[in-house]
C-alpha cells in the first residue's frame, strides 16, 4: 500500500478527508513512500527515485495531481524522474450534465470528484435545470430524480475536502421546458421552455432558484445558463406587451438578476453565445466570418462572467477567432470544452483529443485564465459516466502538458486517474470510428452507433447509410477487442462498466447494422429461403443480444444514477423488442401465404435526409431517438 506523508507537517487544513478518499481509491498494488512538501512556487514537480517518490505544490489541486502524476509513475515501475508542470490556468473545471435523465448518485459524483482531484482540476458545476431543491415548487423537479438540500451540501462537503469548488449551474430564463411542462406553471411561461421575463413572479422564482441552491454550497459563485433562448418574447410576452427586440429584453433580464445576485453576495455567470447569434443569419453560432459591431458586449452587465463555449471545432485559429471577438468587445471570456459525450451510449474520444489539443491551444495563446470541460447527456442522458473519465483526463493532460498528452508517460497516467488503462477506455471512445477520420468530419461529429442501434429494421431509414461498407465485420471486430480489453483486467469494478456496455452494444450492431438491408434485399428478390433464416435470426440472435444490451445498461445505470429517467430507456428498448416481434409476426403471414406484401419493405430507400441516394450517403451526426426511430408522430 502506498504511504502518504507530509515532510514533517500536518495536512493542509480541510484536505484530510480527502487525502483519506484519494487514498482509499489508489490501486490496491501500489508500494512505497510519497513525500508531500508545500512550497510557494506555483506548478507542480515530482521527483521519483526508486520505489518512492517526493511531489512539490503550492495549492490543493497541484498536490492531488502530484499525488496521481507519482501515483502512475510508481505503477509503472518507479524508474527516476523529474515530472515539472506548470500551473495551466487559474481555474480548471468540469461541468457535468444532471438535468437529461441521468443523474448521478452522490456516490457517483463523491467517485468523479476523486478522479477529477487526481487529474489536477479545481472546480465543478452540476449542470442542473431543475434538479435540486426549490421550496414552495412541489413540482419542480418532480419524478426527475433531483438532488436534496442534504445531498447538495454533502457533495459540497466532499468536494472541499479535495481542493475542488462545487458552483452551482441553473438555469435562470430558458432551457426549462421539464419544469414548465407542469400546468400550474403557465403563467410563468413566454413558451414550451422560456420564462416570461419581465414578470415579477418570474423574477421572485429565479430569486428562490438562486437562494435555494447556492444555500446549499460554500462557493459564492453561480452560472445562470442564460443560452439558446430561443423565441424570447415572441409567446406570451408578445401577447401581453407587443413585439420588443429580444436583445432589449435580454439586456433588461440581465440586469435584474445582476442585481438578485448582488443582493444575495453572488458572483453570475454566463453562456456568452447570444451576443453571436444575434448577428448571424438564422440565430446560428460558429460563423467563421462573423464580426460583431462595436458594443454587442455592452448588453452583458459587467457583474457577470462570460463563458465562450465551443466542444466541436478541430481548427485552433477558429477558437483564436472567436476570443478575440470576446476581448473586441471588452470581455475576457471563461473558455468551455466538451468531451463528445451526448451522442449515445459511448462517447467519442476521438473527437474530443483533437478539440482539446486546437482549443487549449487558442486558449493558452490568448491568455485566458479559466477553463471548464463540459459533460452533456443530450436526449435521455444514456452514456455512464466511465468512458467521460479519459476525456476528462486528456483535456487536463493537455492543459498541463501542452502537446505531450497523447506521450505516453501522459496515457500511463489513465489506470490511476480514470480506473482503466488508457487503451480501454479509447476502444469505448472509438466505437464510432467504423471509417478512418470518420470522427473528424463535420461539426458535429458522425454518431453512427445511435441511428444504426435505434432505427426500425422494417423502416429503414438509415439502410443507405449502412450500405457504405461492410460495418457488421467492424463492430464485430470491435466487440472482440473490448472483450479481450475487459478480460486482460487492470480496471477498476466501476470502469468495467463503460467496457461491458461498449461491448454489448457492438454485438447488437453486428447483427443489426445490415439487418434491413438483408431484409429488403431478400424481399425485393423474392428469396423466401433468405426471409426465413432472418426471421429466426430476429427471433433469436437479434432479440437475444438486444436483451443482453438493455440489461448490461440497465444495470449501468442503476450503479451510477438515481432510478428516474431510466424509464425513458425501458420505452426505447421496448420499442426494439416490439418491433422485432411485429417483424417476426410480419415475416410469418407473408411466408405462410396469410400476407401478399409487406409494405414496409416496398418503399424506396432513401437517406436519412430524405434524397434519393446517387451513390454512397455519408454518415451523419443524428441525435434524436424519435426522429431515428419513425418518420411518424411519436
Amino acid at each position: 500500500m502506498l504511504r502518504i506523508a507530509f515532510d514533517g507537517t500536518a495536512a493542509p487544513d480541510g484536505l484530510e478527508s480527502g487525502l483519506e478518499a484519494v487514498r482509499a481509491a489508489l490501486p490496491a498494488e501500489l508500494e512505497g513512500r510519497l513525500v508531500l512538501r508545500r512550497r510557494d512556487e506555483p506548478g507542480v514537480r515530482v521527483t521519483v527515485a526508486g520505489d518512492g517518490a517526493e511531489v512539490l505544490f503550492s495549492r490543493p489541486a497541484e498536490m492531488f495531481r502530484g499525488i496521481g502524476l507519482a501515483s502512475s509513475a510508481l505503477l509503472a515501475g518507479g524508474a527516476p524522474e523529474t515530472i515539472r508542470q506548470d500551473r495551466p490556468f487559474r481555474t480548471l473545471g468540469v461541468m457535468y450534465d444532471c438535468s437529461r435523465n441521468s443523474v448521478p448518485t452522490v456516490r457517483t459524483v463523491q467517485g468523479l470528484l476523486v478522479k477529477m482531484a487526481l487529474m489536477g482540476y479545481d472546480t465543478l458545476m452540476l449542470y442542473t435545470e431543475d434538479t435540486y431543491p426549490l421550496p414552495g415548487h412541489p413540482e419542480f423537479g418532480h419524478y426527475r430524480g433531483r438532488y436534496t438540500a442534504a445531498e447538495l451540501t454533502a457533495i459540497d462537503d466532499f468536494a472541499h475536502g479535495l481542493g475542488i469548488e462545487l458552483i452551482p449551474c441553473i438555469q435562470a430564463l430558458a432551457h426549462l421546458e421539464r419544469f414548465l411542462r407542469w400546468n400550474v406553471t403557465d403563467p410563468l411561461q413566454d413558451t414550451s421552455h422560456v420564462l416570461l421575463a419581465g414578470d415579477p413572479a418570474v423574477l421572485s422564482l429565479i430569486e428562490d432558484m438562486i437562494v435555494s441552491v447556492s444555500g446549499c454550497v460554500r462557493s459564492r459563485r453561480i452560472h445562470l445558463g442564460l443560452d439558446e433562448a430561443h423565441g424570447l418574447g415572441l409567446g406570451r410576452y408578445l401577447s401581453k406587451h407587443g413585439y420588443t427586440k429580444p436583445e432589449e429584453i435580454m439586456r433588461e433580464h440581465l440586469e435584474a438578476l445582476a442585481a438578485l445576485c448582488t443582493r444575495h453576495g453572488l458572483r453570475p455567470m454566463m453562456w456568452g453565445d447570444m451576443i453571436f447569434r444575434m448577428n448571424i443569419r438564422d440565430s446560428g453560432y460558429y460563423d467563421p466570418d462573423v464580426v460583431l459591431p462595436e458594443g454587442t458586449g455592452a448588453i452583458i452587465p459587467k457583474d457577470y462572467d462570460v463563458i465562450y463555449w465551443d466542444y466541436y471545432h478541430t481548427d485552433e485559429a477558429f477558437y483564436r477567432k472567436y476570443i478575440d471577438e470576446h476581448l473586441r468587445q471588452g470581455i475576457r471570456p471563461l473558455f468551455a470544452a466538451g468531451v463528445c459525450s451526448w451522442i449515445g451510449l459511448v462517447p467519442n474520444l476521438v473527437r474530443t483529443a483533437a478539440t482539446t489539443r486546437a482549443s487549449v491551444a487558442a486558449a493558452r495563446d490568448r491568455g485566458l485564465e479559466e477553463m471548464f470541460l463540459c459533460v452533456w447527456k443530450d436526449d435521455g442522458g444514456e452514456a455512464p459516466p466511465g468512458p467521460d473519465l479519459l476525456g476528462m483526463m486528456i483535456y487536463a493532460e493537455t492543459c498541463f502538458g501542452g502537446a505531450d498528452a497523447g506521450a505516453p508517460k501522459s496515457r500511463r497516467n489513465a489506470r490511476v486517474m480514470t480506473g482503466a488503462p488508457y487503451e480501454s477506455f479509447w476502444a469505448v471512445g472509438s466505437i464510432d470510428e467504423i471509417e478512418d477520420g470518420l470522427s473528424l468530419v463535420g461539426l458535429e461529429s458522425p454518431n453512427p452507433q445511435r441511428y444504426f442501434l435505434w432505427q426500425d429494421l422494417l423502416l429503414g431509414q438509415f439502410d443507405v447509410e449502412a450500405s457504405r461498407g461492410d460495418f457488421a465485420a467492424v463492430y464485430r471486430a470491435k466487440a472482440d477487442a473490448l472483450a479481450a480489453l475487459a478480460d486482460a483486467g487492470g480496471c477498476e469494478p466501476d470502469a468495467l462498466w463503460g467496457l461491458r456496455l461498449g461491448l454489448q452494444l457492438c454485438r447488437v450492431l453486428e447483427v443489426k447494422v445490415d439487418l434491413g438491408l438483408r431484409l429488403k434485399r431478400a424481399y425485393d428478390a423474392g428469396d423466401r429461403a433468405a426471409l426465413s433464416g432472418l426471421r429466426d435470426l430476429v427471433a433469436g440472435e437479434y432479440l437475444d443480444r438486444v436483451t443482453a444490451l438493455h440489461h448490461a445498461h440497465r444495470d449501468a445505470w442503476s450503479h451510477f444514477y438515481k432510478p428516474f429517467g431510466w424509464e425513458v430507456e425501458d420505452i426505447k428498448y421496448g420499442f426494439l423488442r416490439a418491433r422485432a416481434e411485429t417483424v417476426v409476426h410480419r415475416l410469418d403471414a407473408y411466408l405462410l401465404g396469410e400476407s401478399s406484401r409487406i409494405e414496409e419493405l416496398e418503399e424506396e430507400r432513401l437517406t436519412c435526409h430524405g434524397t434519393v441516394p446517387s451513390g454512397p450517403a455519408a454518415l451523419p451526426h443524428y441525435n434524436s431517438f424519435t426522429r431515428t426511430a419513425t418518420v411518424g408522430q411519436f
